[in-house]
């Protein structure tokens, strides 16, 4: 029975220990330089390139075991790209003209990517992963910029330049998966870089008859303390 006892007790204590091995937070801070654009859909509205995007923020894991995570963070995301949008105009005299917008946005986010995280054993000081979620945002700061030019069938050609009259919605949803390596330096300090793929499935438009989302291909750089 006091064998039976202490095998129980030493098996208890052996998951304990594996528990607090296993389970561990880990913090630390990322950039992201980033390519990203806007999806156009509708007859109208179409994309006109791609620009440079950024983002930074806070990250954290949390391993339920030895290999397998919960992540998230609190970001800031800075969502660029070009539109083009074109409207047939009709006058008062049944003239038809072409207006054509050449629209430059720039949409910064609040977000919180929530992922799921996997990796492989340490080779060497190394471990490779990949991550995949959601991430929920919220627009904090919109700058849209437009060059607009009419084409009329007779007289002449003008173009001005302004700001661009299209609504931004507040709330924004994206698809997150990613990839790359850990290394560790010292510890439990631990240097990452991967890619990260966020594609946006929210319309950014609050305009009924225009959509688009808004996606980004970014380098993902960060220390864990």
């Amino acid at each position: 029975m006091k064998k039976f006892i202490y095998t129980l007790g030493m098996l208890f204590i052996g998951l304990q220990v594996s528990a607090q091995e296993e389970s561990s937070f880990n913090f630390g801070l990322h950039i992201a330089p980033s390519i990203s654009w806007y999806k156009a859909e509708g007859d109208s509205l179409s994309n006109d390139g791609s620009k440079i995007g950024f983002t930074y923020g806070l990250m954290a894991d949390y391993y339920f075991s030895k290999n397998y995570a919960l992540s998230g963070g609190l970001d800031v995301t800075y969502r660029n790209g070009k539109l083009k949008e074109i409207n047939s105009l009709k006058n008062s005299d049944s003239l038809v003209s072409s207006r054509i917008s050449n629209l430059d946005w720039s949409l910064q986010y609040i977000e919180l990517p929530v992922t799921i995280k996997m990796r492989t054993n340490e080779i060497g000081y190394l471990r490779y992963y990949l991550n995949f979620g959601l991430a929920p945002g919220f627009n904090i700061r919109k700058k849209q910029e437009a060059e607009i030019t009419t084409q009329p069938k007779s007289g002449a050609t003008t173009t001005v330049t302004g700001k661009d009259s299209n609504k931004i919605g507040f709330f924004n949803f994206a698809l997150v998966v990613g990839g790359g390596i850990e290394y560790t330096i010292s510890g439990n300090t631990k240097g990452v870089a991967g890619l990260v793929f966020n594609n946006g499935f929210i319309d950014v438009v609050s305009t009924d008859n225009r959509k688009a989302t808004s996606s980004y291909l970014g380098l993902n750089l960060g220390v864990f303390f």
